[in-house]
């Protein structure tokens, strides 16, 4: 019986300062998204959560990659001022093989 390979997502989640969103979206879709899929990822999204005022929420941006094997990168410098926080998490994929 062959093992699959290792399958490896990283969630990498950032905080947007106020008024930022659309370039930090266009940052994550233009260049780090690129850098990414040229770094081996499999695949690379991007998401974005609007801020919900009411619920003391700021704007929130996240890319999801997927590779084989350990992430061969990480964002590069986000615009001056653009992120005020982030964070990035590696998951392994642990789904039953069948």
């Amino acid at each position: 019986m062959t093992s699959r390979p290792r399958v490896v997502a990283r969630m990498w989640e950032a905080r947007v300062a106020p008024g930022r969103l659309d370039d930090t979206v266009r940052w994550l879709s233009t260049q780090v998204r690129a850098q990414a899929l040229a770094s081996g990822a499999l695949e690379a999204a991007v998401f974005a959560a609007p801020a919900d005022p009411d619920a003391g929420q700021p704007d929130r941006v996240v890319l999801l990659t997927r590779w084989h094997g350990s992430p061969g990168m990480q964002p590069a410098q986000a615009p001056t001022g653009a992120v005020v926080r982030a964070h990035s998490w590696d998951f392994e994929d642990v789904t039953p093989e069948v």
